[in-house]
C-alpha cells in the first residue's frame, strides 16, 4: 500500500526493510485482529418496551415528498407521543403523491374510527381525489411542517 501510495504522488520508493523487520509488525496486526474477533459483535440492543395499555391511539395515513421529511415527521410523531401520552399510529405511508391505493387504506381504517390522510408538500392523483371524494375520506394536503405537526397535535 506505501508502495502505491508513493507511486500516486510521485514520492520516491522508499527502501524496503528486511523480512526479519517487518514480522514483528504483521504478528502485532494478527494479534489485534484475533483480540477484536474475542471481543465479538457489539452486544444486543434491548428491545424496545411495549407500548402502554389503555392508551388512546391516533390514527393517520402519510404521504410526503421524501425520506426525510418522512424520518422528521416520524421524529415529532414520536415527540407528540410523549407530551400527550397518546399513541399515533401511522397505518400506512409512503413517499409521492396520493394514489387510489391510499384511499383504499383510508376505507379500511374510516372502518375503526377517523383515519385522514395527512400529505406534505404533495397531492393527489386525480383518480385519488375522486375516489376519496366519493368515500368520503378526509385528505389534508400541508406544506408548511408546523401546521400539519399542529394539526396532528389538535387531534391528540
Amino acid at each position: 500500500a506505501e508502495a502505491v501510495r508513493r507511486q500516486v504522488f510521485g514520492l520516491p520508493a522508499a527502501e524496503e526493510a528486511p523480512a526479519e523487520a517487518r514480522e514483528p509488525e504483521e504478528a502485532r496486526g494478527r494479534e489485534e485482529a484475533r483480540a477484536e474477533g474475542e471481543r465479538g459483535a457489539a452486544p444486543e440492543p434491548e428491545p424496545e418496551p411495549l407500548p402502554a395499555r389503555n392508551v388512546p391511539v391516533v390514527p393517520m395515513i402519510l404521504k410526503t415528498r421524501s425520506a426525510g421529511h418522512f424520518d422528521l415527521l416520524m421524529d415529532e410523531v414520536e415527540r407528540l407521543e410523549a407530551s400527550f401520552g397518546v399513541r399515533i399510529v401511522i397505518v400506512h405511508g409512503g413517499l409521492g403523491p396520493v394514489i387510489p391505493k391510499d384511499i383504499v387504506h383510508a376505507e379500511v381504517e374510516k372502518r375503526h374510527g377517523f383515519c385522514p390522510i395527512y400529505t406534505f408538500q404533495v397531492g393527489a392523483t386525480p383518480e385519488a381525489a375522486g375516489q376519496a371524494e366519493a368515500e368520503r375520506i378526509d385528505l389534508r394536503r400541508f406544506d408548511v411542517f408546523t401546521d400539519l405537526v399542529a394539526d396532528v397535535a389538535e387531534r391528540c
